[in-house]
């Protein structure tokens, strides 16, 4: 169909269109927002292709049909103008401002389905999360001891402003760091997680941590901490947040990563499938080398919350030397600790 629009009505639909324009506020002219959370290459692909076509039918043309005719209709579109402007200016105006609203709030609806859509193993954690950390993963002296270990190597930086912890649970370590003199944010997607962060007074918001990271400035946070998040993540997520850690982080600025140990089998069969969130655990040499690649350099790595000798296999006296290098060879494979930590500087 071809609408003949007078000048006042196409004013009317410019001056429309830059109200929504503003409205959005995106100088690239994109209104669809690309998706934040990939789950492959493949989907990202299909994802850009979808927006480029979105964004191609976005704007009313006012001019569709007149502007590419040639011949006896261009000849008489200004003739066409000057009758139809008497028929149609008191309700074209209407319905061009009509379209637009209802295109905005196309937009705006899709906008808001994908801000509020994540991947289901991002989705999946609800009221009764923080009741599930209370029975499987109580918070300890040795835990604590060791969050405090962290706390350190932020003091031993004096860029150790705002600081955030990723993934926050129970807000342990925000309460280490508030009661150590520095500045903390955490992110959460847990619901519970942030009830129970908020009501101890900690800042928290309940957002992708890939999200939470991209809303900083670069060069505008003194630390990172991510303890056991990037075994909940996909790869792609990974990698997304290993660059927008390095990207955000002041130069000097740490990242310090704890995570599950991969290297010791017996964690597979302890626990590690019983957090219903762990997608697959990182090797300690992939992710150095991760890290390196996004640019950290990688200060010191420290393996943690070893087996006790009763869990291991007994190494005895009377074992033949043989049989002894064996029972110790198992018990590095099988009972070597639990996690380990990674300490990087940008």
């Amino acid at each position: 169909m071809v609408y003949f629009l007078t000048d006042a009505s196409v004013d009317y639909v410019e001056e429309a269109m830059d109200h929504v324009n503003d409205f959005y506020n995106m100088d690239d002219r994109e209104y669809f927002r690309e998706s934040s959370v990939a789950s492959s290459m493949d989907f990202e692909r299909e994802n850009r292709l979808r927006l480029k076509e979105l964004n191609r039918f976005w704007a009313l043309e006012a001019y569709r049909g007149l502007e590419e005719a040639g011949g006896k209709l261009a000849s008489v579109k200004k003739a066409y103008r000057k009758g139809v402007k008497k028929v149609t200016s008191w309700f074209v105006g209407d319905l061009v401002h009509q379209q637009v609203d209802f295109n905005s709030s196309v937009v705006s609806y899709l906008n808001f389905l994908h801000d509020h859509s994540i991947e289901p193993h991002q989705s999946f954690p609800g009221a009764w999360y923080l009741k599930f950390e209370e029975k499987f993963h109580p918070q300890t002296k040795k835990d604590t001891a060791q969050l405090e270990k962290y706390v350190d190597f932020f003091k031993e930086r004096k860029s150790s402003r705002n600081v955030v912890d990723l993934g926050c649970g129970r807000g342990e370590f925000l309460g280490l760091l508030s009661r150590a003199g520095i500045g903390a944010q955490g992110v959460d997607l847990s619901t519970s997680m942030v009830k129970c962060c908020t009501q101890k007074g900690y800042d928290v918001k309940r957002k992708d941590c890939v999200v939470f990271l991209k809303e900083f400035h670069d060069n505008s946070l003194g630390g990172v901490f991510a303890s056991h998040l990037i075994e909940t993540m996909s790869q792609d997520d990974l990698y997304r947040l290993l660059f927008y850690s390095y990207r955000r982080l002041e130069r000097g600025g740490r990242l310090i990563i704890e995570t599950a140990n991969p290297q010791s089998l017996a964690i597979f069969s302890e626990g590690f499938y019983k957090n219903p969130f762990n997608v697959r655990p990182v090797d300690p040499e992939a992710l150095q080398f991760l890290l390196e690649q996004a640019g950290f350099t990688v200060d010191e790595t420290g393996f943690i919350n070893g087996f006790e000798k009763e869990q291991q296999i007994q190494v005895t006296k009377d074992m033949d030397r043989g049989t002894r290098q064996l029972a110790e060879q198992l018990n590095r494979k099988l009972y070597g600790p639990r996690d380990y930590y990674m300490v990087c500087t940008k």
